[in-house]
Formats: C-alpha cells, sequence, structure tokens
C-alpha cells in the first residue's frame, strides 16, 4: 500500500503571490486529513501527503518573506496561538496548521500588522470566491471527462498489446493512469465542494 500521494496545485507557485482560489486548495487538504492523507511538504510537483491516522485539521498559508535567522520568532507567533508550521511554497509562501476549530491568528507580526502579509510589492490575495451549484456541477463534468478519457486510453493500450505495438501500449497507459489520477482529484474537489455547498445551505436549493 502507498504511503504517499501527490496532489497538484494551481494556486501556489514559488516565488509568486498565491492565486484566487488558493485557500480552498487548503480547505481540501483538510478534506483529505479526515481520510488519513496529512500535509508533508510542498514540492515542484504540488502538495505532498503522508498517510497517517485520520485527523481532522485545518490548514492556512501566510505571505511574509523572512531571513533564516528570523523564521523562528515568525513560526513561533504562529505557535504560540495553536498554529502548527508546515512547509513553505519558496521563500515567501508558508504553510500552518492546526485542529479543526481553532480561531486564526490575530496577528502575525507585531501588535496592529495583517496576519496575512502578502510579498513586497504585491497586493493581498482576493478572497475566494463562494461555492456555487455551477462550480461543484463543473467538478463533477471535468472527473467525468477525465475518466472517460482514461477508458479510451486504456483501450488504445489495449490496441497496442495486441498488435505489438510497444510504443503505442506504453503511450496510451501512461496517458491512461494521469487521466484517471486527474479525474479522481476533480471528484474529491466535486465532494468537497458539494458539502461546503450543502453547508451553506445551498442543498435546499437543489431540492427544489
Amino acid at each position: 500500500m502507498e504511503d504517499s500521494k501527490f496532489i497538484p496545485s494551481g494556486g501556489f507557485v514559488p516565488g509568486k503571490k498565491p492565486r484566487r482560489g488558493a485557500q480552498d486548495e487548503l480547505d481540501m487538504l483538510s478534506y483529505y486529513s479526515q481520510e488519513g492523507w496529512i500535509l508533508e511538504q510542498f514540492t515542484s510537483m504540488g502538495f505532498l501527503l503522508k498517510k497517517k491516522e485520520p485527523q481532522t485539521t485545518a490548514y492556512l498559508y501566510d505571505c511574509a518573506e523572512h531571513t533564516r535567522a528570523e523564521m523562528p520568532a515568525y513560526i513561533a507567533r504562529f505557535s504560540g496561538q495553536g498554529w502548527e508550521y508546515v512547509t513553505s511554497c519558496g521563500e515567501g509562501c508558508h504553510f500552518f496548521k492546526a485542529p479543526a476549530g481553532t480561531p486564526r491568528p490575530e496577528t502575525a507580526g507585531e501588535e496592529g500588522e495583517s496576519p496575512f502579509t502578502p510579498l513586497p510589492g504585491q497586493p493581498a490575495p482576493p478572497p475566494p470566491a463562494p461555492v456555487t451549484r455551477q462550480s461543484v456541477q463543473s467538478c463533477l463534468r471535468m472527473s467525468i471527462l477525465f475518466w472517460l478519457l482514461g477508458v479510451v486510453a486504456l483501450v488504445l493500450s489495449a490496441v497496442g498489446r495486441v498488435g505489438g505495438i510497444a510504443v503505442l501500449q506504453m503511450a496510451a497507459l501512461a496517458l491512461a493512469v494521469l487521466f484517471l489520477f486527474v479525474g479522481s482529484t476533480y471528484f474529491l474537489n466535486f465532494l468537497f465542494t458539494r458539502s461546503q455547498l450543502k453547508s451553506a445551505g445551498g442543498g435546499e436549493d437543489d431540492q427544489k
């Protein structure tokens, strides 16, 4: 049984400010934590999760550039408010975790400073767009699309095997794995956004 997995990130890029909806990715990682997949590290491939005991964990990010000597004091500000440092995306974006329900840090710097400081010369990221029925349905449609592409690629791989075309077989198999993985990621996002919509009262609208 594999004890690690990568979740691709579209909201976090080293050296750049987080994109719109970046916090949604961390909220999805909270969903993974309930299944025992815990954020371990941020890499060029995205979020590296390790299989551990299931947890109910909340994640947040903070944008601030500090020298190596300043990092311990910076991390201690969050630790003192119940947030544990996990990893960083480059040198200017840092991830923290805490048990679900832990209040967000009131300040990450001196008194009166914003708790989430944007990178120098860049505006703070806007709040994520609210979850809508359209966005939930879009995630489901994308998951079905990529699963269908995965099935087609598996068929092509079988054709290559029967026809003795090794290149076609291997290339199609690699595409099938990729498509099925992306489809599964969209489906997990669908489950997460659907639960968010229902908790916000959107479930009633779906029944009308």
